[in-house]
């Protein structure tokens, strides 16, 4: 535990101080236009890793017995296949829509269970239809600030690939009773209990430029609807309406060594909130909404890999057959995606 705890920190503290030598900026200097393409891929879902000794989950509606937050590796995973974006020789997106396949993949290696197996994991393939009009696009006049809209639409699966029985009074640990633990005081079971639902999602995206090219904007509203194709046992657990949005400031750093602007850090603010029949999760309105501070800072050598820091409170566990789990949480690791680099 030390080791991993020691190894993040120095990455982390590396990623601060290596870059000391930025700029915020000089004369003649100016960043390529923004185009709708590359700011939808930097802002899309980044993929994290956090590992042992870096999560803190703090389970607030469970008993002592079963509240047990210690997790060996702490995963979201999300690779991106996107169609549709191709540039010109003039930085111009050649098309006015944007293809993005992707798996979004959540893993959890428990700590106390025999052989640290990945237990449950969340599955969303599925995908987006980006789209922004040539006429959304609005600069200030020089190049490297303006307002940039878009919208979008999509489709995915969610499942966790168990088959065993959704209801926790149907469902045995067999022959094993050192897991018996595990479905106690649980209305799911939560050892292999089988998960599945469809749902659609639509969104709008603004992206703004201060003027100076160092400062960019991102603000995301998102409306999730399940439709009947979701389980019925999951009635009172899972909201068939969803609606999140998101805010981004990223901050641009100048390198004098290479003469070139990348992105330095970002902070983000993320909320969600429920809507209908939630009465299986026992709560009032603390089970209804989600919020998650995060601050990113993006490490030297790279062009793909950041350190972050991640606070943040959920009223119903994101984590399929956990919905019933209320819980705040504290965790650092590392995350890969797509950032500005000019």
């Amino acid at each position: 535990m030390r080791f991993y705890f020691v190894l993040i920190s120095i990455l982390l503290t590396v990623g601060v101080f290596a870059q000391v030598d930025s700029a915020p900026g000089e004369e003649n200097f100016r960043p390529r236009t923004d185009n709708f393409v590359s700011l939808t891929k930097v802002f899309s879902d980044k993929s994290q890793v956090s590992f042992l000794g870096a999560n803190y989950y703090n389970y607030l509606d469970k008993d002592s017995a079963s509240r047990d937050s210690s997790f060996n590796l702490d995963a979201h995973i999300t690779p991106n296949y996107y169609f549709g974006d191709e540039i010109d020789e003039n930085n111009r997106n050649e098309h006015n829509w944007l293809i993005d396949i992707n798996v979004k993949i959540d893993i959890r290696i428990f700590k106390t269970q025999f052989s640290g197996p990945i237990r449950t994991a969340s599955f969303k393939p599925g995908g987006r239809l980006h789209y922004s009009h040539p006429s959304w696009s609005r600069s200030n006049g020089n190049d490297i600030g303006g307002f940039l809209h878009s919208i979008y639409g999509g489709f995915y699966h969610f499942s966790n690939g168990q088959d065993g029985s959704s209801s926790a009074d149907q469902s045995i640990v067999a022959g094993i009773d050192s897991l018996s633990y595990i479905n106690e005081g649980h209305k799911l079971n939560v050892y292999n209990g089988s998960f599945s639902t469809n749902y659609v999602d639509i969104g709008y995206n603004l992206f703004y430029c201060h003027p100076d090219g160092l400062q960019k904007f991102h603000f995301n509203n998102n409306f999730e609807l399940h439709y009947r194709g979701k389980n019925e046992e999951y009635d009172g657990f899972i909201s068939r309406f969803n609606h999140a949005m998101e805010f981004n400031y990223l901050n641009m750093r100048l390198s004098r060594s290479r003469g070139n602007l990348s992105e330095g850090w970002r902070a983000s603010l993320r909320t969600n909130f429920r809507y209908g029949n939630l009465d299986n999760l026992e709560g009032g309105l603390e089970r209804r909404f989600d919020v998650t501070l995060l601050y990113s800072h993006k490490l030297p050598y790279t062009t793909t890999v950041s350190g972050f820091i991640s606070l943040g409170y959920y009223g119903s566990d994101f984590y399929n057959i956990y919905l019933e789990d209320r819980f705040v949480f504290a965790k650092f690791g590392l995350s890969i995606g797509d950032f500005i680099n000019y």
